[in-house]
C-alpha cells in the first residue's frame, strides 16, 4: 500500500497543490514554477481551461522551466511529490485517496468548471493537507473550488498583480467573496507554500489520528468568550470539533502554533474574530 495511493493511511503527503488558470495563465504557471524548487516535496495539479479540439503544449512549455517532470494527468495516476500533473483537453479530473480521476469526454461548455471540480475533490480527499490556487482567468471558475477547500480545512491563495495580458476574473470573483487566505503576486507565491508546509510539519504531533489538535483545553472556552463578546454569537454550543476545526485553520493561515498564543492574538487582533 503506497503513501501516494493512500495518503489518509500515514501524514496525507506530500502536499498537494491545486492551481486553476483559463486565457492568460501561461505566464502565471511559468512564472510560478521559476520560483518554485524542483525538491519543495510537493505536488503540483493544473487545471486550465483548453479548447477540447487542441491538444495542450502547457506540458512542453512547463518542462522547459522547472526540473521537475511535467506529465499529462491520466486516469488512475497517483500524485507525487515533486512532479507536476497537467489535465488534458477535453477533460474533467477529480482525485481519490491520492489518485487522479480523469473522464473523458468532458461536459458541454455552459456546463463545465475544470477549476471547481478538481478544487472540490481535492478538498473532500485531502482535507488540511491541500492547496488551492486561482490565477489569471476570465470569468467565476474556481470560486466554489476555494470555498470547498477553506471549509475543510485547506489553504487559499489567489494571483495579484496583473499585467496587460492577464485575465483578473477568475482571482477577483474568488477574492470577493473573502475566501481567498491570501492574495499574492505569483513569484512570492511559493515561499508562502514553502512556509505552511513546513508549519503543517512542526505541528504534526499536535493533532490525532483524525486530524483536529488535541492540546485545545482551556483554551477553547476563552476563545467562544471572545467571540461571543465580539460577534454576539455563542459557539460554545457547536460540537467541539467543529470550533477547534475552523480556530486550527486560522492558525495554520497564521503559522501560530500555539492556542495560547492564538488566544493573545484574538486579544490584540479583534479583527481576527471575525475571520475566525
Amino acid at each position: 500500500m503506497s503513501r501516494a495511493s493512500h495518503p489518509r493511511s500515514t501524514q496525507r503527503s506530500p502536499l498537494i497543490v491545486g492551481i486553476g488558470a483559463s486565457a492568460g495563465g501561461l505566464q502565471a504557471f511559468k512564472t510560478f514554477f521559476a520560483n518554485m524548487p524542483a525538491d519543495s516535496g510537493m505536488a503540483f495539479v493544473l487545471v486550465q481551461h483548453l479548447d477540447p479540439d487542441h491538444k495542450s503544449m502547457l506540458v512542453d512549455l512547463l518542462g522547459a522551466q522547472t526540473a521537475m517532470p511535467v506529465v499529462e494527468a491520466k486516469n488512475r495516476m497517483a500524485v507525487a511529490a515533486d512532479r507536476v500533473f497537467v489535465i488534458p483537453p477535453n477533460a474533467t479530473m477529480t482525485i481519490a485517496r491520492g489518485v487522479l480521476r480523469v473522464s473523458k469526454p468532458a461536459p458541454k461548455l455552459g456546463q463545465r468548471w475544470p477549476v471547481d471540480t478538481f478544487l472540490s475533490a481535492l478538498a473532500e480527499d485531502q482535507a488540511d493537507n491541500a492547496v488551492g490556487i486561482i490565477l489569471s482567468g476570465s470569468g467565476s471558475d474556481g470560486t466554489e473550488g476555494l470555498r470547498a477547500v477553506k471549509e475543510h480545512g485547506g489553504l487559499t491563495l489567489a494571483q495579484a498583480a496583473f499585467d496587460e495580458h492577464a485575465l483578473s476574473g477568475m482571482p477577483e470573483s474568488a477574492t470577493a467573496t473573502g475566501l481567498v487566505d491570501y492574495l499574492l503576486p505569483v513569484e512570492k507565491m511559493p515561499a508562502k507554500l514553502i512556509e505552511y508546509r513546513a508549519h503543517l510539519a512542526d505541528i504534526k504531533t499536535k493533532k490525532g489520528s483524525d486530524g483536529v489538535r488535541h492540546d485545545t483545553g482551556v483554551h477553547l472556552a476563552k476563545i467562544c468568550t471572545l467571540l461571543r463578546g465580539a460577534l454576539g454569537h455563542d459557539f460554545s454550543h457547536y460540537k467541539e470539533k467543529t470550533v477547534v476545526r475552523r480556530v486550527q485553520r486560522r492558525m495554520q493561515v497564521l503559522q501560530i502554533k500555539e492556542m495560547a498564543a492564538y488566544v493573545e492574538h484574538l486579544r490584540k487582533e479583534p479583527r481576527e474574530l471575525a475571520g475566525c
